[in-house]
This record gives structure tokens, C-alpha cells and sequence, in this order.
């Protein structure tokens, strides 16, 4: 984990933060440990603090100096993360490749699709129930075998996230529309930068509503590893049955510094519409 100094300098702050490995010793040094594969960042609990998900393809034989995946949770600066993965209810899977966060019942919360890459094993849905995740690959349709790929896209834009799998089987790529069943409210927004970059990859968006304060970054690439791919731009937030947009502010990136870039208060948002952003305006513009 490289932590950003500013100057273009980095420090590996991972040991200190506990998320490296959990220092069982190997006794084979030919595997010191897990294969680290993709990781996503998300406010999973909405404390204000970014957490993450790690990927781990940690296969039995290296077990258990080998880390399973990985659900951290951001106890604050300079603070070792918490783990949470057994203790949300994650089941690990050897095949566990990439992972992304994404509201797909818009209640508020950050939900999580893990990819698969081995033979016999599927991707999973998990939905967030607040202190825990249930999975919901099966009652929700998307068990793809060998689902590498996974993505959240709102493809039909009507503000129910909808997932795109690859698979190895044919056909290869499936689209899940999402049926947004629970008919939550919601908001999107696609960002445009003037100083800062135009796609405005990094910029931070905190939105109040009902009481409830989430965050959101705008990510030009989900995972790493094997198999990552581009992310959608447009940032989602699920509003559960809340009717109102208390304060909407973003923070854009902006040179090189450790501190970031101006903290802009935007007006004119409200729920259930796609909204354009453009740096500098203050103004929310509703593009459907």
C-alpha cells in the first residue's frame, strides 16, 4: 500500500497499516505467501473512511501462512485496518480474482461482486445488510462460471446498477439487468475537471442524505492483477427511500500535493436523475 507524500514520492505504509500478510511463517520459501490479486475501495460501513477489498488466490497448500481474501476496514490515519471477511460472512473461494463495490440495490450501502478464475468456481454476489453480507449469486441470477470479469454499469441508465460478467464459457460476456426491485431512490452524477484532469479520475464525492453520509471516487481502472478492467465514470448512489439531497460536495485532484485539491459545495441535485458536474460551476445539471 503506497501512500502518496506529495512530489511524486510514496512510502509503503502496508506493514505498519497490517495489510501486507499475517506473519505465519512458511515453511516452504518457494511459497512465502498468496497470490494478491484485484482490490477495490469502498466505505463499506459509511464512517467517512475508505475500505477495501483484496483479492487473495491463496490455494490450500499454502495454507495458513498464505492470506484467503481480505475485507479491510479504515480504522483511521495511521491506524492499523481491521478485518472483516469471515466476520461479514464472506466465504473464500481459492479462485477469488477481482472484486468491485457497487449499490446495486440502492439502500445505501455498498454491496460486492468477487470474480472467479478457476474451473468449478462462479462469481459471487454478496449484498451489504449493514454488520454483515449475505450471498445472493444464486436468487439473483448472475452465477457465471469462471466469471472472471465483473463490472457495475448503469447500462440502461435508469439508476439500478446493472453487472457485466466474462465468462469462459460461450457466450462469453453476459449483461445482468438489474430489475431494481426494492425501488429505491437514487442519484448519478458524471464528472467533468477544468484544472484538474478532465475525466476527473480521483475526485471524491460526499453526499448527505436522510442523515446518512456516503463517499464516492471516480476510478479510471477496477482491480489489478489478471483480467482488471476500465470502470464506468458515472458515480452511483443508492438513497434507500430518502427524497432529499442534504449536501453534495466534491473534491477534485488537483497538482501533486499530499492534501488534494479544492473542496467544491455543489447545488442543484436531487434524486433520481443522472447529473452533470463540471468543476468550478457549483451547479448540478440534470442530463435525464
Amino acid at each position: 500500500m503506497w501512500h502518496n507524500l506529495g512530489n511524486f514520492t510514496f512510502a509503503n505504509v502496508a506493514p505498519t497499516l497490517h495489510v501486507d500478510h499475517d506473519n505465519i511463517p512458511s515453511p516452504d520459501p518457494s511459497y512465502p505467501g498468496g497470490h494478491s490479486y484485484g482490490s477495490d475501495w469502498g466505505d463499506i460501513d459509511n464512517d467517512g473512511k475508505m475500505d477495501f477489498w483484496q483479492s487473495n488466490l491463496s490455494h490450500p497448500r499454502t495454507q495458513p501462512w498464505a492470506d484467503p481474501s481480505q475485507l479491510y476496514f479504515n480504522q483511521g490515519p495511521n491506524v492499523p485496518f481491521l478485518e472483516k471477511r469471515h466476520a461479514y460472512g464472506i466465504v473464500y473461494d481459492e479462485g477469488d480474482l477481482n472484486g468491485f463495490f457497487g449499490d446495486f440495490d440502492n439502500d445505501g450501502d455498498l454491496d460486492l461482486v468477487v470474480g472467479s478464475l478457476y474451473q468449478g468456481h462462479f462469481d459471487k454476489l454478496y449484498r451489504n445488510d449493514g454488520d454483515h453480507m449475505t450471498d445472493v449469486t444464486y436468487e439473483a441470477n448472475v452465477a457465471i462460471h469462471q466469471g472472471q470479469n465483473v463490472a457495475w454499469v448503469d447500462v440502461n441508465e435508469d439508476g439500478a446498477l446493472d453487472l457485466l460478467v466474462r465468462g469462459s464459457d460461450a457466450p462469453q460476456v453476459h449483461v445482468f439487468l438489474n430489475r431494481n426491485v426494492t425501488q429505491n431512490n437514487w442519484i448519478e452524477f458524471r464528472l467533468e475537471g477544468t484544472t484538474s484532469n478532465r475525466d476527473a479520475v480521483g475526485a471524491r464525492i460526499t453526499l448527505t442524505s436522510g442523515g446518512k453520509t456516503q463517499i464516492r471516487d471516480v476510478k479510471g481502472t477496477c482491480g489489478g492483477g489478471i483480467s482488471a478492467g476500465l470502470c464506468s465514470r458515472v458515480v452511483h448512489f443508492g438513497l434507500a427511500k430518502n427524497t432529499t439531497i442534504d449536501s453534495l460536495k466534491v473534491a477534485w485532484v488537483q497538482g501533486q500535493t499530499a492534501n488534494g485539491g479544492p473542496v467544491e459545495t455543489i447545488n442543484g441535485a436531487a434524486p433520481n436523475g443522472i447529473y452533470k458536474i463540471v468543476q468550478g460551476s457549483g451547479t448540478a445539471t440534470k442530463l435525464k
